[in-house]
């Protein structure tokens, strides 16, 4: 179900020279404030959340503890956030290291088909 998500991710956000990447995270830290609510369009899904593209070239991670509503049979069932839906959340933290930022509490889940997931 996951086996594709780190080359999914490594094709939208190919890896970049650190000091090349390190200017551009230090504007996006400052435009893009903890707390602040942005929307994304889930990338790839790991046993751990979702990658998203929040359109600011580089990854966000929400992590599934914090997928509104998600459920352990919707887990199991993968029944959550589809790849290609759009996802509204909280910036939470950004991990300077990696150079990727992580979502808090998401807001809204929705595919593309207008269904809804947690």
């Amino acid at each position: 179900m996951y086996a594709e998500c780190g080359r999914l991710v490594l094709e939208r956000w190919p890896v970049r020279d650190k000091a090349d990447a390190q200017g551009d995270w230090e504007i996006l830290k400052q435009q893009l404030p903890v707390g602040q609510s942005v929307t994304g369009t889930v990338i790839a899904k790991a046993p751990f959340g979702a990658w998203l593209d929040i359109g600011v070239g580089f990854p966000a991670l929400l992590l599934i503890p914090n997928v509104e509503g998600l459920t352990p049979e919707r887990y199991r069932n993968d029944q959550w956030c589809p790849v290609g839906s759009t996802v509204r959340a909280d910036v939470g933290w950004f991990d300077d290291g990696k150079f990727k930022s992580g979502c808090g509490k998401s807001s809204l889940c929705t595919a593309k088909e207008n269904r809804s997931c947690p």
